[in-house]
């Protein structure tokens, strides 16, 4: 019996020791509130030492009394089985921090209410990132829609898988018989809330999918312009899995050790760079369907080969005195090879057997997506998925750079589809579209991978040619560009006659930096629509007599 009780003994203190390096709060709590036990991870979340927290009643400290009437996670933690929810805790600097909270209870053996185990992830800079995500107009791979006048307009595939309803199903319907009746009201406050200007936090809610399984997702709203109206850019993500992860623990050694292995963070326990222990979250990261597959491999297996020689220096137990000692972006590589972005942490302990390293392990891809989709959205147009404006006066600015540097021509062209008002008025936006998509798709297959076509707005495009001997070489692309639009645009078996008209202007002849160049082109362009149309003109000094100016 001793000795059963020593081996128990020392199982908790080893996890007890691991819950300590874990970067996200694990507190218990007594029935009081008063702190019996927190992890490190306390102190970079609210600069609190765990001594100056142990002793203390936890809700008086993190919670002040003139905030005390906000927070009902207080008896929902205390009385409740199990809670998932977000809180804000009050730093001691007096900042407030933002967090996803997990409660559950321990009981005695008679019911009565022995403890409260509390596990929160710190989501403060992600909610500042999904700030300026929300200010991002245009497609991601979340969930995304655009809904006007109470009807859904358009609907992402990911918005379809979501759902499980198809884009038929959905268009025009009103977005919130998808939700869960008790959720409506939050729903319909924030979109509110965003169309009077106050742009509201991301926020849950339930939706009904087609199977009629209840979803939770969590989304963003934005007020956009669509088709020329004002409406709603909705993007959410699934948090179900996320909500079904957090469970309840239960009591000593069995609720560490469940908080390892449902933990949304892939950890994995190593020796002398070879692994001891991998909870499922890491099994699952890296392919591998139970422990005895991937125990006692190198570390260094479970990375990209250009990686692995600085992950093995990295995982090295030389500080067993228990402190993160490391903290990297490296590239994982799943058991079928397969690659994927992960963020490391690297912490040293001493466990009863001996030194170890601890790794916590995130998969990056969604985040590493997300950048990337906001790049695009800063420099592509997302209709045509040309450059836009901005990328477009990027371009010409290095290539003005180059020009002056070698003493070469270029030019600058301005395309004004002609009369396209009339294709919207009689046939609608979306056949609109479709012309516009056409368009740009012949325009880039005429141009040189050098050179740059951008959508600049409505029906105008922008194009740079480089390189340029002489510039009547500019016209003939043009003529070329002409004689392509000519040909009918088929859609739905109907055909339709597009022209263009084009102004062109050369450097250094027609202006010696990018704002003039864009100027005198599209002056250009105007004579040539005053002159009938259908065709292109270069750039002449008397042409700015009594010419439109344009702020290009």
């Amino acid at each position: 019996m001793n000795r059963e009780r020593a081996t128990l003994g020392d199982a908790e203190g080893r996890y007890r020791d691991l819950v300590k390096l874990i970067p996200a709060i694990v507190c218990e709590l007594a029935p009081d509130g008063t702190t019996l036990f927190v992890n490190d991870a306390v102190t970079a979340i609210t600069g609190y030492w765990p001594a100056e927290l142990e002793g203390q009643n936890w809700w008086d400290v993190l919670y002040p009394a003139e905030r005390r009437d906000e927070i009902d996670v207080y008896t929902r933690s205390r009385f409740g089985d199990v809670t998932n929810q977000e809180t804000t805790l009050t730093a001691k600097d007096g900042s407030l921090r933002t967090l996803v909270w997990t409660s559950f209870n321990e009981h005695q053996a008679d019911g009565a209410l022995m403890s409260v185990i509390g596990c929160g992830i710190d989501y403060t800079d992600r909610k500042q990132a999904e700030g300026l995500f929300r200010s991002m107009v245009g497609s991601t791979p979340l969930g995304s829609y655009i809904v006007h006048k109470g009807r859904f307009q358009f609907v992402s595939e990911q918005f379809q898988r979501f759902t499980g309803y198809d884009e038929n199903e959905l268009l025009g319907a009103d977005p919130l018989e998808l939700v869960v009746p008790e959720d409506r009201s939050l729903v319909r406050e924030c979109a509110v809330r965003m169309l009077k200007g106050d742009n509201p936090p991301p926020y849950e809610y339930r939706i009904v999918h087609k199977s009629g399984e209840v979803r939770w997702i969590m989304e963003t709203v934005a007020p956009i312009e669509y088709g020329g109206k004002r409406a709603t850019l909705g993007n959410f993500m699934d948090v179900t899995d996320r909500k079904r992860a957090e469970k309840a623990l239960e009591q000593s050694e069995k609720r560490f050790r469940l908080l390892f292995e449902k933990s949304p963070m892939g950890i994995a326990i190593t020796r002398q760079s070879v692994l001891l222990y991998a909870n499922p979250t890491c099994q699952k990261m890296f392919g591998y369907e139970g422990l005895t597959e991937a125990h006692g491999q190198a570390v260094a297996d479970f990375f990209a080969p250009a990686e692995r020689k600085r992950v093995a220096e990295r995982i090295k137990a030389r500080e067993p005195e228990g402190f993160l000692t490391s903290e990297y972006e490296s590239v994982g590589q799943r058991r079928d090879g397969s690659q994927f972005p992960v963020h490391v942490v690297v912490a040293h302990i001493v466990l009863p057997d001996g030194p170890a390293a601890v790794a916590f392990l995130t998969d990056i891809t969604e985040r590493k997506q997300s950048e990337e989709i906001i790049r695009q959205l800063a420099y592509r147009d997302p209709l045509t998925g040309l450059p836009n404006r901005a990328l477009f006066n990027d371009r010409i600015g290095v290539a003005l750079a180059q020009a002056r540097r070698y003493r070469q021509k270029l030019a600058v062209s301005i395309l004004d589809l002609d009369e396209f008002k009339r294709i919207n008025d009689t046939l609608g936006h979306d056949v609109g579209d479709r012309v516009l998509k056409d368009a740009a798709d012949r325009l880039t297959c005429l141009l040189r991978s050098s050179d740059t076509v951008a959508r600049m707005g409505g029906d105008e495009f922008m194009m740079l040619f480089l390189g340029l001997a002489k510039p009547e070489q500019a016209a003939e692309v043009v003529e070329r560009i002409l004689s392509a639009l000519r040909r009918p645009f088929v859609l739905d078996g109907r055909e339709l006659l597009v022209t263009a008209s084009i102004g062109i202007a050369v450097f250094p002849d027609d202006g010696e930096d990018a704002a003039t160049l864009l100027k005198n082109a599209d002056v250009a362009m105007y004579r040539t629509k005053e002159q009938g149309r259908n065709g292109y003109r270069r750039y002449e000094p008397a042409m700015r007599s009594g010419s439109p100016d344009r702020n290009c």
